[in-house]
């Protein structure tokens, strides 16, 4: 949220065309997404002297430090995406979509993709 504001989400991939399929479709259905990186280096906030890791960082870097978290459980070589959705998956003010509340972001993309269409 400190990054992208209330509008846009963070995409994390390990795929540049599944980050890239997933902001197209994002745009389409009216869903912002604005890639952000997984550089390795940035799992140095998450080493801990008690566990194998750190299930959370920082402040500075949340959102990365969220995505490295995750990565750690998915097996090499398989696609995957991270979309942090935090931003804006609440609004308290009524837009054209949402009435205010819980705002169902990502949840048109994700269909879109499930059903490989746009």
């Amino acid at each position: 949220m400190v990054a992208l504001g209330t509008d846009v989400a963070a995409v994390f991939a390990n795929d540049d065309a599944l980050s890239g399929r997933i902001r197209g479709v994002g745009d389409v259905v009216g869903d912002r997404f604005w890639p952000l990186p997984l550089w390795d280096m940035f799992f140095e906030n998450l080493k801990s002297d008690v566990a194998d890791m750190a299930n959370v960082g920082p402040r500075e870097g949340g959102a990365v430090n969220a995505a490295l978290f995750l990565k750690q459980f998915v097996d090499k070589g398989v696609r995957w995406a991270h979309l942090d959705i935090a931003g804006p998956a609440y609004t308290a003010k009524k837009t054209s979509t949402c009435p205010g509340g819980g705002t169902g972001f990502a949840v048109r993309t994700l269909l879109e993709l499930a059903r490989g269409g746009v």
